[in-house]
């Protein structure tokens, strides 16, 4: 399985939007298992690589990548920053909204 995430991972970065919006589909519909695989990669993918890859995260809705939204703050493209931001923030509060 560890092959087909990195697969799936690697096709956020298509040039065809139909083939990475089928992968982040994928990745998602594999759950919490790729979190790792994509928390370490996300920082090496395109633009929209990296805004599939948050999308993924607000999907999953996983601590694990809390760390990784945090550094795509970082980056030199807004849309991404905007997105990272918003992700973040509803993390946020979904982790504060729960009780105990």
């Amino acid at each position: 399985m560890a092959a087909e995430v990195a697969r799936l991972i690697g096709l956020l970065d298509d040039d065809s939007t139909e083939i990475a919006e089928d992968a982040k589909v994928d990745l998602i519909s594999i759950g919490s298992e790729v979190l790792q695989p994509l928390v370490a990669a996300v920082g090496s993918l395109d633009p929209y690589g990296q805004l599939s890859a948050v999308e993924a995260f607000e999907h999953l809705g996983d601590a694990a990548a809390g760390g990784a939204l945090i550094d795509l703050l970082g980056s030199e493209h807004a849309t991404v920053r905007e997105r990272s931001a918003w992700a973040a923030c509803g993390r946020s509060a979904r982790s504060a909204a729960r009780p105990g």
